[in-house]
Order: C-alpha cells, then sequence, then structure tokens
C-alpha cells in the first residue's frame, strides 16, 4: 500500500504451503503406519522509504510457523533490500533474506533458506517504441547451497496487461515460471503460476498494491 505523493509504502504478506497424506513408517514396507501432513506459514509486514531521487531501501519483518506431523515449532526473520535507479531505463538492486531463526521443531531446529540476491532490470519500451518491454535476471547465493540464476521478460499490452514468463537455473524441481499482472491507476494485481516436476504439483500466488 501507499499512499499517493509519498515517499514511502507499506505491505504486507501471508504465505502458506500445506501437504497432505504423507505415508508414516516405522520400517520399510508397503503399507505405511499412518499418514500425516506437514503446514508451513510466513506473516511479514514491509516498509520501504525513497532517498533521494534514486535510492529506495527497504526491510520486511516476519513470524513463521511449521507443524509436521504432531510437532511444531516457530521463528522470526528479517529481510533487507534496496534498489538503485541507475539513470532511466536500468535499475539494480539487492537483498539479504530470511537473516533469523526457528525454535526445535521435536528435537532439531529447521535452518532458513538465508540467502543474498543481486539484479538488474532493462526496460526497452523508450528504445523499440510502441513495445513495452522489460528484462530482468537475478544472481541468487543461499548460503548453504549452489549459485542460482533467474531471467525473465514482461509484455505490456494496452498499457494495462502484463504477460510475463521466466526461467530459474539450479532447482532440482522446477525451471520455468509464468504471470500475468493488471494494472490500474490505483491498484495492481499479480498472478503467478509455477510448474513442479516429479508429481510436486505447481505453486500459484496472487498480490495486490493499492495506492491511496
Amino acid at each position: 500500500m501507499q499512499f499517493r505523493g509519498a515517499t514511502s509504502a507499506w505491505g504486507f504478506h501471508v504465505y502458506s504451503l500445506g501437504v497432505d497424506d504423507i505415508p508414516a513408517r516405522d520400517f520399510p514396507t508397503n503399507e505405511p503406519v499412518e499418514q500425516f501432513g506437514a503446514n508451513y506459514l510466513s506473516l511479514g509486514i514491509s516498509h520501504a522509504r525513497k532517498f533521494g531521487e534514486k535510492l529506495d531501501i527497504g526491510i520486511t519483518p516476519k513470524y513463521l510457523f511449521e507443524k509436521i506431523y504432531v510437532y511444531t515449532a516457530n521463528g522470526y526473520a528479517v529481510d533487507f533490500g534496496l534498489r538503485y535507479r541507475l539513470g532511466e531505463n536500468l535499475n539494480l538492486a539487492g537483498a539479504l533474506q530470511n537473516l533469523g531463526g526457528m525454535n526445535e521443531l521435536n528435537l532439531e531446529k529447521t535452518k532458513l533458506p538465508t540467502l543474498m540476491r543481486i539484479g538488474a532490470a532493462y526496460d526497452l519500451s523508450k528504445m523499440l517504441g510502441s513495445v513495452n518491454l522489460l528484462l530482468a535476471g537475478d544472481v541468487l547465493k543461499p548460503l548453504d547451497e549452489d549459485v542460482r540464476i533467474h531471467v525473465g521478460a514482461e509484455a505490456g499490452v494496452w498499457k494495462q496487461l502484463m504477460l510475463r514468463a521466466g526461467y530459474m537455473s539450479g532447482y532440482e524441481n522446477r525451471s520455468v515460471t509464468f504471470g500475468v499482472g493488471i494494472r490500474k491507476t490505483s491498484f495492481q494485481i499479480d498472478y503467478s503460476y509455477t510448474p513442479f516436476d516429479d508429481d510436486f504439483g505447481d505453486s500459484q500466488r496472487f498480490s495486490l498494491y493499492i495506492a491511496i
């Protein structure tokens, strides 16, 4: 949410993931003893502020919850990010995500996927004239994993509808993503779809931006 003419903006998120019918076994057997579920939740509030005409800085503290079988754990984390406008068409950005921790889930603590990411976005709209096209790329480095790369493009249709597609490298069970957005003067709605391999299903996300 952003107030018109303001130099800052607020936002919040609710991320929820659930997996049911996981078989439980005490030893190798064809028939499981029972089935159980796993649930994950993230609640966060974000604040971003402009510093001059070129620099934006933001922070997102968040509450985390997980439940696996009958065991539960809580935790807290924070994300930091910044964006710098380098000229009219080029934006550079960086972020540190998931700095925090969880308490014990049964006997062990879940380790948060702390990562650093840097990226850039270039707007080709002025160069192409009647076509609105944005190209973007990110390099991600999780704390204990290999580097991952994200690239994507956004094409504007009738100045209100955005079509998006992207590719991700470094993941075992996903590589492409698709999305669409509707932009009006006072609000924007975004939807993204990511298919997973190996019968993991898919991921769908919705977001809403409002200017008051």
